[in-house]
């Protein structure tokens, strides 16, 4: 299944040299619109409510993982 939207944040800042990301993507499912860790089996991501919109999808991602924050989110639509 492909992903609807996605973005990446870094996870591990413990050694500078080796950062740890994760890839946070929204799916379409039956109970409609769901970000899911590290693709379509994976967990899905407790920070994040399950959206109405991909634009308030995107929102809610700004929202939570805004540009100066620890967590460096990273996709060309943020």
């Amino acid at each position: 299944m492909k992903s609807l939207l996605s973005f990446r944040i870094t996870v591990d800042h413990e050694d500078r040299n080796t950062p740890v990301y994760a890839h946070i993507k929204l799916y379409r499912e039956e109970a409609g619109l769901i970000w899911r860790i590290d693709g379509e089996n994976g967990d899905e991501c407790a920070t994040l409510p399950r959206p109405k919109s991909i634009k308030s999808a995107k929102d809610d991602a700004r929202a939570v993982y805004p540009n100066h924050s620890p967590f460096a989110p990273k996709a060309a639509w943020l």
